[in-house]
């Protein structure tokens, strides 16, 4: 029974990233949603001895984006971060800043954990690729996904032994992908 939950739960995913839901953009206090997130995450990374450490731009424009899927993408970022860790723990960081040179919030989760090796760093995004025993290998493909939706990107870079940074750069102004926004 564990383990057909299991496979329900990959499947969801799996058609969720395929069939995107339609966005439901509003006008976004960026720092809010990422110390709303932080705080939520918080209890459980201090468990696994993780410290979570944010900060957020004063001069963030308020951003037009779904916050639901954003939220969702930063917990995607920081529990993989976390799980990355080795059991004595260790430390994320997590930053919003403006980039005015590309009218956007760049948001960058760094970690000081082992690190991706140059040949698997290539695929971190493909639907299914995993280096988890217990990971279905969806989190960061629809974590892409969702920020490609907002018209967005995201980036990585590792260093063996160093740490992983993820970066999440999300336009200031209007998507002009939406749908809705007319």
């Amino acid at each position: 029974l564990a383990e057909l939950k299991r496979v329900n739960v990959i499947l969801y995913r799996l058609l969720e990233a395929g069939r995107p839901a339609p966005l439901r953009l509003a006008r976004t206090d960026f720092a809010k949603l990422l110390g709303e997130t932080s705080e939520l995450l918080r209890p459980s990374l201090r468990r696994q001895k993780v410290e979570l450490v944010t900060a957020a731009a004063a001069d963030l424009p308020a951003l037009q984006l779904d916050a639901a899927k954003i939220r969702q993408v930063l917990v995607n970022l920081i529990q993989n971060a976390a799980e990355a860790m080795q059991e004595g723990g260790g430390r994320i960081t997590v930053r919003a800043s403006g980039f005015p040179a590309e009218a956007a919030v760049v948001v960058a989760v760094e970690d000081n954990g082992p690190g991706i090796a140059a040949d698997q760093l290539a695929n971190v995004f493909e639907p299914f690729f995993t280096t988890k025993f217990t990971g279905t290998g969806l989190g960061l493909a629809i974590s892409k996904s969702l920020v490609e939706q907002h018209g967005g990107r995201i980036e990585v870079t590792s260093e063996l032994g160093t740490g992983t940074s993820f970066l999440v750069i999300l336009p200031a102004g209007p998507n002009p992908t939406d749908e809705n926004d007319a």
